[in-house]
């Protein structure tokens, strides 16, 4: 599969949960650092809204495996990783977001 703009298309705003759980499992396997800005929005775009758009806990651990089985391809695989520091400060910037967001912070694993 060389073409990936159906699992971009499927990391986009607007998208279903369904649709952003298949994306984000190819990403994860892949670990392509083409797909890490479309990663990124998808997630970023979750965590601003409290309730994470009502997506599943688990679609979001799968999306935040391929962000970060993607972050460590690119810098093993790559003599020089392909990541900016541009990408990698937005990355962070959602990151941040992701920590605080109440419905992550509600998840426990005593009480997942």
């Amino acid at each position: 599969m060389d073409d990936l703009s159906t699992v971009c298309q499927g990391l986009a705003e607007g998208v279903s949960a369904e649709e952003i759980y298949a994306a984000s499992e190819i990403a994860r396997t892949r670990r392509e650092a083409r797909l890490f800005d479309d990663i990124v929005s998808c997630l970023a775009c979750l965590v601003k809204v409290d309730d994470l758009k009502g997506i599943r806990l688990y679609t979001v651990w799968t999306l935040t495996s391929a962000f970060h089985r993607t972050l460590i391809a690119d810098i093993k695989h790559n003599e020089t990783p392909t990541l900016s520091r541009a990408q990698l400060e937005a990355a962070r910037a959602m990151l941040k977001d992701l920590e605080n967001n109440l419905r992550v912070l509600g998840d426990r694993p005593d009480a997942p």
